[in-house]
């Protein structure tokens, strides 16, 4: 394999082709929505893409969402994993508050919230990343969610937070959407973890990314699990660049602040790269400074992440 990308919409490359080879999808080229905002309530505004391959058991939503002071999550689990970076504002849980820089882990199973936007702020702007967890309960294609999502109005409503079924019951809304998508009611596994781990980004030092590489910086933020997620942070100082390397594991990489120049195209923040396991990828380059959000994780039946990043 060689190092080519694609710019392609994700969701229709997962419908007609592996995701065999390096995708670099640039966020401005994707309309804005609100795609779970129907079953989560109001205040929401998201703009997010996905890597999906359903042959080859690839599946990460990845986007950047803004919350105003409308928008209350009720407290919930999920059967996924899932990694958020704050950008802007404040969003309270409990007696803490996720500011910029915070990068926060949700493991699945183990319940969280409630959410709001924190006191004194009119908004709180995130990216994130969900995807399987290390029990490898299957994480839908989007557009099945998407549909199913529609569907499931027929049968009840969507009430902040919750789904209303006609016959009197509730559930928890995304719950509630899984179940009408599969037939079953989902199945938690047994919680690693108590609760969720917050990391302070801006308290980590910037390593160097390795010898003889000039202008590129990690933060070794966590490693989850024996199968990931490896969470890093990487920057490249302007007019600097990575160097082509191999992953070992699944990787993605969203740029965050700044651009980047990668195959000859530029990309803008929120832009996402995916990186599959084995495959080798080209050198990223900054003309003006970047910073990426990295998970690595183990592909299915794959080599778990190393600590350091390819």
């Amino acid at each position: 394999m060689d190092g080519e990308s694609s710019n392609m919409d994700p969701r229709e490359r997962a419908k007609h082709g592996p995701l065999d080879k390096p995708v670099f999808v640039r966020g401005s080229d994707l309309e804005g929505g609100s795609l779970f905002a129907s079953h989560r309530g109001g205040g929401r505004m998201s703009r997010h893409f996905g890597f999906f391959d359903r042959d080859g058991g690839v599946a990460w939503l990845c986007g950047m969402t803004e919350y105003t002071q409308e928008r209350l999550n009720p407290r919930h689990r999920h059967t996924f994993d899932q990694v958020r970076y704050y950008l802007k504002g404040g969003e309270k849980m409990g007696r803490e508050v996720f500011r910029p820089g915070d990068v926060v882990y949700f493991p699945e199973s183990s319940p969280y919230g409630p959410t709001s936007t924190a006191d004194g702020y009119d908004e709180n702007v995130r990216v994130t990343m969900q995807f399987e967890g290390p029990s490898r309960i299957k994480y839908h294609h989007i557009d099945d969610i998407n549909q199913a999502q529609e569907d499931i109005k027929n049968h009840g409503h969507f009430d902040t937070g919750a789904f209303r079924w006609d016959d009197g019951h509730n559930q928890d809304s995304y719950e509630a959407v899984i179940t009408h998508l599969t037939g079953e009611k989902p199945v938690y596994p047994e919680p690693r973890y108590g609760t969720f781990t917050t990391m302070h980004s801006n308290a980590y030092p910037w390593c160097p990314y390795g010898d003889g590489v000039e202008g590129v910086w990690v933060r070794h933020l966590a490693y989850f699990n024996e199968v990931g997620p490896n969470i890093k942070m990487l920057k490249i100082d302007p007019g600097g660049a990575t160097p082509a390397a191999e992953a070992v594991c699944e990787q993605v990489r969203l740029l965050i602040d700044g651009e980047a120049m990668y195959e000859g195209e530029d990309y803008g923040a929120v832009s996402g790269l995916y990186l599959p396991p084995k495959v080798p990828f080209g050198s990223i380059a900054s003309k003006t400074g970047a910073t990426f959000l990295v998970v690595q994780r183990a592909a299915q039946g794959g080599p778990p992440p190393e600590y350091t990043l390819a």
